[in-house]
């Protein structure tokens, strides 16, 4: 795989632990709000990342009881968490209503985006290989892009964490995509300057007071 661009703090993570299922959609917005905020920057706090939004979501009745929840909800959660949405589109039938390719063409690699598919089981990887036999609905973090496509963390590939997966444009397109958060990456904030070296200061006083000499 040519990688052309990645987000920073780049991860990929599955969902299955802690005998949860179905948690895609808190998985992917688990490595999307880590590359956007820079942290957690280690693979475990992204995975307790994940486990800790999944089961406040459940308990606060924006989650169903296996963690499965809806684009719109899990936007509130990022939001509640720091992250700056930049586009939300919420489902709204199984085909989004807006430019997704026009989006990720622009943003993949500089901002970290979620993406809901409606049709799962079309997704090949740049290889032609299947990566969601039978599944339906399911979220996606893409990650960057490469030549060969679309870089993703696919939280439900057994392979997840081993690698990214690379994902060609036609197959997103085949998988249906119908529902999209994308957020904007937290710019470091600029440390102060360091105070004048008092030395510096006393040597430039002395020049300046010979200079006035003349």
């Amino acid at each position: 795989m040519s990688i052309l661009k990645m987000v920073p703090n780049a991860w990929h993570i599955s969902e299955f632990y802690h005998n949860f299922r179905g948690t895609c959609t808190q998985t992917s917005a688990a490595m999307c709000l880590a590359s956007a905020l820079g942290t957690p920057n280690t693979h475990d706090g992204v995975v307790n990342l994940m486990l800790a939004m999944t089961e406040e979501m459940i308990a606060a009745g924006t989650a169903g009881s296996n963690g499965a929840a809806t684009v719109a909800n899990m936007a509130a959660e990022l939001r509640k968490r720091g992250a700056s949405v930049n586009t939300e589109w919420d489902y709204a039938g199984d085909k989004l209503p807006h430019d997704w390719v026009g989006l990720l063409r622009a943003n993949a690699g500089v901002r970290p985006i979620l993406l809901q598919l409606a049709n799962a089981q079309a997704i090949t990887d740049a290889y032609g290989h299947s990566q969601d036999g039978g599944v339906h609905y399911h979220a996606i973090a893409v990650m960057g892009i490469a030549n060969e496509g679309y870089v993703v963390g696919d939280p439900n590939n057994p392979n997840v964490e081993n690698a990214f997966d690379t994902y060609p444009l036609w197959t997103l397109t085949n998988a249906s995509p119908c529902g999209l958060i994308m957020l904007d990456v937290k710019t470091p904030a600029t440390p102060p300057p360091p105070p004048p070296d008092p030395q510096l200061a006393h040597l430039k006083a002395a020049i300046e007071a010979v200079l006035q000499q003349y």
